[in-house]
């Protein structure tokens, strides 16, 4: 497992952007990969909320074993609209993070999780994004999680979901 803060967020320096987190999860991914022992056949990338768009992203370029979205939203600008439903927010928007018109070009087994409380992102945009992904897919709806405590309030949901996963990869796998 090898988690990292993109430049601006956390404890990273450096100012946040799109390309920036793009950047970001390449180099994670370069590291892990030269790691003495890292099966790069085995590697499922893992992306919360902001972090699945970059997983999306990632996946378009160097495609993982396995991909897990929690809480992910269909695009930056139709978060926006969401939002400010009076607003032209394609304008205003620096980053588009838009994973709705690059799920489709990935051919890995996904499993989405999002709880059906969520105030953040709402579960219609997590499903949105899984109806365009490609087979095979899961979704995982947990009841009464929101976007921060889905680990938390999914309770065994959450980890069953992420262990069967997990597990049915390895059956994938050569």
């Amino acid at each position: 497992m090898f988690i990292f803060d993109y430049q601006g967020y956390g404890r990273s320096e450096g100012e946040p952007t799109e390309q920036g987190t793009y950047l970001d999860a390449r180099a994670a991914l370069e590291y892990v990969v030269a790691r003495p022992g890292t099966d790069p056949k085995k590697i499922v990338y893992f992306g919360r909320s902001l972090g699945a768009a970059v997983a999306v992203e990632l996946a378009t370029e160097e495609p993982p074993s396995g991909m897990v979205l929690i809480s992910p939203f269909s695009s930056l600008e139709e978060m926006g609209r969401l939002a400010f439903p009076h607003l032209p927010v394609g304008w205003i928007l620096k980053g588009r993070y838009d994973s709705m018109s690059r799920i489709s070009r990935i051919h890995t087994p996904l499993l989405i999780i999002h709880g059906d409380q969520d105030q953040t992102v709402p579960i219609e945009q997590g499903r949105t994004l899984y109806t365009a992904a490609n087979e095979p897919k899961f979704f995982c709806q947990l009841t009464i999680a929101g976007h921060n405590d889905t680990y938390l309030n999914g309770g065994s949901a959450y980890w069953d979901a992420l262990e069967g996963f997990v597990k049915a990869g390895k059956k994938r796998s050569p």
